[in-house]
């Protein structure tokens, strides 16, 4: 149901999907990489970056994970950290072309 509300572009439903889901099962990486998409798309990028790290500390190597921290420092103005989020993204999957592109913005 997440997902379908991403792609509506209904955000703060979607964070709210995936935020009860984590309340019964907080050991789940990719909800939380999802939640931390919500939240980016949501105008809060210090909860975006809450959960791109909740990610990272269950799986240190996501990719998608390290760009979600890295969009969220970017819009946060820290753009030392941000471009050290993007460039591990990078290290961890170096064909993850959106992690190549979006580090240009910093």
């Amino acid at each position: 149901m997440g997902e379908i509300l991403i792609v509506d572009r209904r955000f703060a439903e979607a964070g709210q999907v995936y935020a009860e889901i984590l309340n019964g099962d907080p050991d789940f990486p990719e909800l939380h990489q999802r939640l931390s998409r919500a939240y980016a798309e949501s105008d809060d990028p210090e909860g975006a970056f809450r959960e791109a790290k909740a990610a990272l500390k269950q799986n240190p190597n996501d990719a998608v994970a390290h760009r979600s921290a890295g969009i969220a420092l970017r819009d946060m103005q820290n753009f030392d950290a941000s471009k050290l989020e993007f460039q591990e993204s990078i290290r961890s999957k170096p064909d993850y072309g959106l992690a190549n592109g979006a580090w240009a913005f910093c």
